[in-house]
């Protein structure tokens, strides 16, 4: 499979098809706090997607292509990962610390779900052009992107830096 033919039409549709509301609960999380748990595996859901994107080749052999979808699916939020801890260098950005409480560092490069905008590095988005849509279903996932960050000890004390803006 190529995935950057025709400028990355195939990853394209795959992030498409992961963005729909009956796929959205297994790759990003569920939207509202109060919807139910979903029933399918995840595994399932792949090859549902894996049908939806490459049909003719799914026909051809299932196991392979949904296995292909799978790899690429976590590909995608690995390298997502690898270039959002670029907007969390310690040290680097750091906000106006005058009306902070002591020890707070709030980063002034927080890159809002509604995504990147002129603010955010450019390397980010040339490199990763998949990096604003992905990055507005995940940036507000704790596993993916850490809220806050407390140091108990330290050289200058203790130390709180929020990764997630605390207002959103």
């Amino acid at each position: 499979l190529s995935w950057a033919k025709d400028n990355y039409k195939l990853t394209w549709d795959l992030l498409t098809e992961l963005e729909k509301p009956a796929n959205h609960p297994y790759f990003f999380g569920k939207v509202n706090k109060t919807d139910n748990t979903p029933k399918d595996t995840k595994s399932k859901v792949i090859k549902h997607v894996a049908q939806a994107i490459l049909p003719k080749e799914y026909d051809l052999n299932p196991n392979t292509i949904s296995n292909r979808v799978k790899v690429k699916v976590d590909s995608l939020f690995s390298t997502y990962k690898t270039h959002e801890k670029h907007l969390r260098h310690t040290g680097e950005g750091v906000g106006d610390q005058e009306n902070a409480p002591p020890g707070t560092t709030t980063l002034q490069f927080y890159v809002p779900a509604q995504g990147p905008d002129e603010n955010t590095p450019y390397e980010i988005v040339s490199d990763f052009p998949f990096f604003p849509r992905l990055h507005r279903h995940l940036c507000t996932r704790p596993n993916i992107v850490p809220i806050v960050v407390a140091t108990p000890l330290g050289p200058c004390g203790a130390q709180t830096t929020w990764f997630q803006s605390p207002d959103d």
